[in-house]
């Protein structure tokens, strides 16, 4: 598994655009319940694609497990600030 996660880090790292290997990465965390590394790779999702609203739910879910009530509230008031898209419109 550590080597596997390594691995995909890597490829993240050298090529950030594959949505895949971050939520492989991510969702290995996850699973293993290590929240605290799911959260770090959230975060940096997050920034690299801001709009995504998987990843904030996902990091929302995060930071409750890691009893930071006050992260969750910050992420979701900054998701909904979000400008809305027209339903069916884009990724």
């Amino acid at each position: 598994f550590d080597l596997a996660q390594e691995a995909l880090a890597e490829l993240i790292e050298s090529d950030g655009a594959d949505k895949e290997a971050w939520w492989a990465l991510i969702y290995g965390y996850s699973d293993r319940k290590n929240s605290a590394q799911a959260a770090l790779w959230l975060e940096k999702y997050l920034k690299r694609f801001p709009k995504e609203p998987k990843a904030y739910d996902q990091l929302t879910q995060s930071y409750l497990l890691l009893n930071d009530k006050e992260k969750a509230i910050n992420l979701l008031k900054s998701y909904f600030a979000l400008p809305a898209k027209p339903v069916g419109v884009g990724p």
